[in-house]
C-alpha cells in the first residue's frame, strides 16, 4: 500500500496531469513518480542521469527473495552516466545481522537457533556488499548505527534519520482520555507485541519461564494480558490458521515454558490482534506494562503507546535506548535480570506513589518527544553532508567501483598490433558484416561469473565455440580469471569473467557478444550466495558499457531469451550475424554445431531456475 497515495503525492510534488498509468510507462523528467516493472525500465530511467541523490530502504522482509536495495544497487552505478553519478544513500530499518545474532545468543530451540546463526553470517556478507556501492548508510535508532559503524568501519558515512515520534501518536489530535485513570482504578500486567517477531515472543517466553511464578506468588489474583498476533499463527487465504503445540516450535505466547497449554489456568490472557479502539480501552485498564525484551535492534514503538497513555513501563534498558530516558527511573522502572525484573513489577504494582510518579512522568516524557522532534534535524544533517560531498551540480565529485575478485584493479591488455600478420579471412565470413575486410576479425564472447548463477553456462558455451572454431578455422583462446587480455594474433576470445573496461576497445575493429542474466529476476540466488551481489554488480557495469556501445556490443539476456528451444536457436542466429558470420555458414553452423547443445543448455536453465525461482 502506498503512504501517501500516488494521486496525493503527485500533488505535493506538483505534476501536472498526472494519471495512474504514468508510473507504468514512459520516462517522464522529473518531477515524476516512476514504479519499479523491470530492471530494464529501471536501468533506462537511471541512465538519464535525472538522479543527484538517492535513498534506498534496505529491509528482509521477504528474505529468501532478495532485498530491494539489492536489486537497485548495482542498476544505479553502472547506468548511471559516469558524470552524474548520483550520491546513495541506505535507510536500514534494523541491524539486521547484528539482530540475528542476538537473537540466536537466547534462543532455546536447536534448528531455529541455527537458522539464526545463519542468517546473521548471510546477512553480514550481504549487508557489506551493500554498503560498498553507498555513500552512506543512515538507520532509525543510534543503538543500531553504533553497531553496525563497528562491523562496517569502511562506510564513508553514517547518519541518523529517525521517525518522527508524533506519527505514532495513538490519541486523535484534542483527544483526552483517561484522566479518571487512578491507581485503584487500574489492574493487571499488559505488554503490545506481534507475536511473530522473535524479539517479542522470547522476551514473553523469558518472563513467563524466569519471572512469573515469583510475580503470581507476590501478586496474587493478577493476569498477564498480551495483545498482538500470537506467535506460530499462519494466514492462509486471508484467514488465520492456528499452529500445533506439540509440533510446532513457538507455537503460542507460552510455548517453552511449564505454562504451554494451560495458560488461561495461571494467569495469562492471549488477546490477538485489537482493533484501535478496543487497544485503547485495554491498554488504559493495566496497571503497567512489562517490556522484558533483552535482545533487539530497531525501534520498538510499542514503548510509545504506553508513554502517550501513561501507563507505567518496567522496560530492559536495550528497550528502552532510542527514547532518550534517564537513568534516575523518574520515567520508567529499569530491568534486566529475572530477580529485578519482578522486584520492579512489584514495586510498580504495590505502591501508589511510585505507579502515580512514573504514569505522570510517561506523559510527560511523551510530550518531550513529540514536540522537540529530532527526525527534523536528521534529515538537516543528511542534507547538509551530501551538499558538501557533492559537485555544484550535485554529483558525486567520484566514484570508483569495487575491485573485482580474483582479478587485478587494471587488468593488462595486448591489442592487435599492426605489425601482426593478419590470417586470411576465414570463409565463413564471405558475404557476412567482414566480406570487405582482407583478414579475420576480432570477435569476442563474454559474460562475468554466470556460473553463479547457472553453474553450466561456461562449459556449454565453449564446447559450442569449440565447434564453431574448428569448422571455420578460426583461433579460438578461452581466458581463465586473472589472466592478461592477449588479443593480439586471435580470432575469437572467449572469457567468462569479463574484466576489461570496453573503452579499452574503442577505436578498434571488432565485435562483442555479452551474456548476462535480467537482476529483476534474481530469485533466492541473492539468499542461497551471499557474494552473488558483488557478483552482479562487477557484471551489470559491463552490460551499461555494452549498451552504450550498440554498434559493437550486443548484449543477451540468457534466462529471458534462451531459456526455450525456440530462443536458444534464434538467440544463437542473432548472434552470429551480430558477429558477422554468412548466413551460408550459419545454415551449417545451426543445425551441425549449435542445435546439438540445444536440449542440454535449456533443460539445465529451467532446472535451475525452477530450484532458484528465477525466471
Amino acid at each position: 500500500m502506498r503512504q501517501p497515495k500516488s494521486k496525493m503525492l503527485a500533488s505535493i510534488l506538483r505534476i501536472d496531469n498526472y494519471e495512474e498509468a504514468q508510473l507504468r510507462k514512459g520516462l517522464r523528467h522529473p518531477p515524476g513518480i516512476y514504479e519499479w516493472t523491470s530492471a530494464e525500465r529501471f536501468a533506462q530511467l537511471i541512465s538519464m542521469g535525472y538522479f543527484n541523490v538517492v535513498i534506498i530502504f534496505l529491509w528482509f522482509w521477504y528474505d529468501p527473495q532478495p532485498s530491494a536495495a539489492e536489486l537497485m544497487l548495482p542498476l544505479l552505478r553502472a547506468h548511471a552516466p559516469p558524470d552524474k553519478q548520483p550520491f546513495v544513500a541506505l535507510l536500514s530499518d534494523d541491524a539486521h545481522s547484528i539482530r540475528s545474532t542476538r537473537l540466536g545468543e537466547v534462543e532455546i530451540h536447536l534448528s531455529t537457533r541455527s537458522g539464526y546463526n545463519e542468517r546473521a553470517r548471510n546477512y553480514w556478507y550481504r549487508q557489506k556488499h551493500m554498503y560498498r556501492l553507498a555513500d552512506m548508510v543512515m538507520h532509525i535508532s543510534p543503538m543500531d548505527q553504533v553497531a553496525e559503524k563497528e562491523s562496517y568501519p569502511f562506510v564513508k558515512y553514517y547518519k541518523l534519520l529517525r521517525m518522527p515520534i508524533r506519527t505514532f501518536r495513538i490519541l486523535g489530535k484534542g483527544q483526552v482520555v483517561g484522566l479518571d485513570r487512578s491507581f485503584l482504578r487500574t489492574a493487571n500486567i499488559g505488554f503490545i507485541g506481534n507475536g511473530m517477531t522473535p524479539t517479542n515472543h522470547l522476551g514473553i517466553q523469558w518472563f513467563l519461564e524466569h519471572c512469573w511464578e515469583d510475580v503470581q506468588r507476590q501478586l496474587p489474583g493478577v493476569r498477564m494480558r498480551l495483545i498482538g498476533r500470537p506467535p506460530g499463527e499462519r494466514v492462509v487465504r486471508g484467514k488465520p490458521v492456528q499452529c500445533v503445540q506439540t509440533e510446532d516450535a513457538h507455537c503460542g505466547w507460552a510455548w517453552g515454558t511449564p505454562y504451554a497449554g494451560a495458560e488461561k489456568e495461571n494467569g495469562i490472557d492471549e488477546l490477538g490482534y485489537l482493533s484501535a479502539e478496543e487497544l485503547l480501552v485495554e491498554v488504559l485498564s493495566w496497571r503497567l506494562m512489562i517490556v522484558p525484551v533483552l535482545r533487539t535492534t530497531g525501534v520498538n514503538t510499542k514503548i510509545l503507546v504506553a508513554l502517550e497513555l501513561g501507563v507505567p513501563l518496567v522496560i530492559t534498558p536495550v528497550a528502552a535506548s532510542p527514547f532518550d530516558l534517564p537513568d534516575n527511573e523518574t520515567i520508567v522502572a529499569f530491568a534486566d535480570q529475572a530477580l529485578n525484573f519482578v522486584q520492579q513489577t512489584v514495586s510498580v504494582y504495590t505502591v501508589s506513589w511510585l505507579w502515580t510518579q512514573l504514569s505522570r512522568g510517561s506523559r510527560q516524557h511523551w510530550e518531550s518527544l513529540a514536540t522537540h522532534d529530532p527526525a527534523r534535524n536528521d534529515v538537516r544533517m543528511m542534507l547538509s553532508t551530501i551538499c558538501l560531498d557533492t559537485t555544484e551540480h550535485h554529483y558525486l565529485r567520484r566514484w570508483t567501483p569495487p575491485t573485482i575478485p580474483l582479478e587485478p584493479p587494471e587488468p593488462m591488455a595486448q591489442l592487435p598490433s599492426a605489425s601482426t600478420p593478419r590470417r586470411k579471412l576465414s570463409p565463413c565470413f564471405n558475404g557476412g558484416n567482414w566480406s570487405t575486410s582482407s583478414a579475420s576479425p576480432l570477435l569476442l564472447v563474454g559474460s562475468h561469473a554466470m556460473s553463479e548463477v547457472f553453474p553450466r553456462f561456461d562449459e556449454l558455451v565453449r564446447l559450442v565455440w569449440e565447434g564453431i572454431a574448428l569448422h571455420c578455422d578460426l583461433r579460438l583462446v578461452v581466458r581463465q580469471p586473472a589472466e592478461p587480455y592477449l588479443l593480439d594474433g586471435v580470432d575469437v576470445f572467449l572469457d567468462g569473467h569479463w574484466a576489461l573496461p570496453l573503452s579499452t576497445l574503442d577505436g578498434l575493429p571488432h565485435r562483442l557478444v555479452f551474456y548476462h542474466w535480467d537482476l529483476g529476476k534474481m530469485g533466492t540466488n541473492f539468499h542461497s550466495n551471499e557474494n552473488m551481489l558483488e557478483v552482479v554488480g562487477a557484471a551489470e557495469i559491463f552490460v551499461a558499457q555494452a549498451a552504450r556501445r550498440p554498434w559493437a556490443a550486443l548484449k543477451v539476456l540468457v534466462n529471458q531469451e534462451m531459456r526455450s528451444s525456440g530462443g536458444f536457436l534464434f538467440n544463437w542466429r542473432k548472434a552470429l550475424t551480430h558477429l558477422g558470420f554468412s548466413k551460408p555458414a550459419m545454415n551449417k553452423i545451426i543445425p551441425n554445431i549449435v542445435s546439438r547443445f540445444e536440449t542440454n543448455f535449456t533443460q539445465s536453465l529451467l532446472a535451475h531456475m525452477l530450484a532458484s525461482h528465477s525466471g
